[in-house]
């Protein structure tokens, strides 16, 4: 299997959903993927077999997207390089005091060693990342990959003493940045260093549970895959049938806990329908109130404010009161009202008071003006003959006023 196949397997799947193809693409990347997250978790097999499953869920969920790539080398390993950047930073600490005594740790110790390529290779990933993507995809597919010149030039479509010189100059690059952080190797030794950082034999049947639970995990976008929920004694044994593949459960926990995910999904989905339906009901009230309002009020009126007006005091029987509260909500005689409610008493208290004796008493204490702005507003256009205001939001001099 060639690199130049990765176009031709990400079509069959994008464009056939073939799951062969997707296991296949997995067969051909997983060593270089397993390999860097191994150097980047610090040669915790676990760790990296989730960070591994992780960068290939992605992979099928953007593979529509990376159809363009003419490999996916590079794309590959700067994912597995950010996914497990996250769990390097909140693991480091306990695997520094937890981890076997063979485990690479990414600390100073590893610097003491007399070994020329053990003192390199922690550093490896977070130097190779700062190159620029042409040069870190030219190492990546020749020591992480295991391709030879000529197939890296059909790749990107260069002769192979090109495809030769792009390398040589990627690895004098990364060298560099190698010294700047107080490496002395030589650029031999940190090829030989490459060679064996890129060799991973990955456990059998590997690949095929990989490519299942990634194209079972991109089959369901809802679901946030995240390293510590991805379990590996919960991945079913896989088999090949008819050419396609399945996945064979191995613990009934799997089923139940899809389930509760599937009925929370489903709450949450009726849920946004019924508060979608209500609102819409609500909005039809309100237009509606609006309507007979606009239909009932007489001719539109100029609003008169005179700081010298007089104030009025005494009862009025046909008076009524609302109140704009210190939270924005409405209160009609004491009771609380929403705001189709509070239009509907303003249209019935006009139609019944006494031709130019309506007269509403709005109290707004420590309210926006804007809100008792509103609510005299609607009041005038429900043709109410008389407002008087108590509030402090007003300009000095108009409280209490006659309007």
């Amino acid at each position: 299997m060639t690199m130049t196949s990765d176009v031709e397997l990400l079509r069959r799947f994008v464009e056939d959903r073939s799951e062969a193809a997707f296991t296949e693409l997995v067969q051909l990347h997983l060593p270089l993927v397993r390999a860097t997250a191994l150097r980047r978790v610090g040669g915790d097999a676990h760790a990296a077999d989730d960070v591994t499953q992780l960068v290939f869920i992605t992979l099928a969920r953007k593979a529509s997207s990376l159809r363009g790539h003419a490999t996916l080398a590079g794309w590959l390993y700067v994912s597995t390089h950010h996914a497990t950047a996250e769990l390097v930073r909140r693991e480091q600490r306990r695997k520094q005091r937890e981890a076997s005594a063979h485990s690479m740790h990414l600390t100073e110790s590893s610097l003491e060693s007399p070994d020329e390529a053990a003192r390199i290779r922690p550093m490896l990933d977070d130097a190779l990342i700062t190159l620029k993507p042409i040069e870190r995809e030219a190492i990546v597919l020749r020591f992480f990959a295991k391709h030879t010149f000529s197939e890296i030039g059909t790749a990107v479509k260069l002769s192979e003493e090109a495809a030769r010189k792009r390398v040589n100059r990627a690895l004098e690059k990364l060298h560099t940045v190698l010294v700047r952080r107080g490496v002395t190797s030589t650029v031999a030794v940190l090829g030989s260093t490459l060679t064996a950082a890129g060799m991973s034999s990955a456990p059998t049947g590997l690949a095929i549970k990989v490519a299942g639970v990634a194209l079972t995990k991109a089959a369901a976008p809802s679901v946030i895959a995240s390293v510590a929920s991805l379990l590996w004694p919960a991945v079913g044994a896989a088999v090949i049938v008819g050419g396609t593949l399945a996945i064979v459960p191995q613990h009934r926990a799997n089923n139940a806990t899809a389930a509760v995910i599937a009925s929370r999904e489903a709450d949450t989905r009726s849920t946004a329908v019924e508060l979608k339906t209500e609102n819409q009901r609500l909005s039809r009230d309100i237009t509606h109130a609006k309507t007979v309002v606009a239909e009932r009020a007489p001719p539109t009126r100029s609003l008169d404010v005179r700081p010298d007006a007089s104030v009025r005091t005494g009862p009025d029987p046909v008076s009524k009161t609302v109140l704009v509260t210190t939270e924005g909500t409405l209160k009609w005689e004491g009771e609380p009202v929403t705001l189709g409610g509070f239009l509907q008493h303003l249209v019935d208290y006009q139609a019944s008071a006494p031709r130019g004796e309506s007269r509403l008493v709005v109290q707004a204490n420590g309210t926006l003006f804007s809100q008792l702005n509103y609510v005299l507003i609607e009041a005038r256009k429900a043709g109410i003959t008389n407002l008087v205001v108590e509030s402090d939001t007003l300009p000095e001099g108009i409280a209490n006023t006659w309007f």
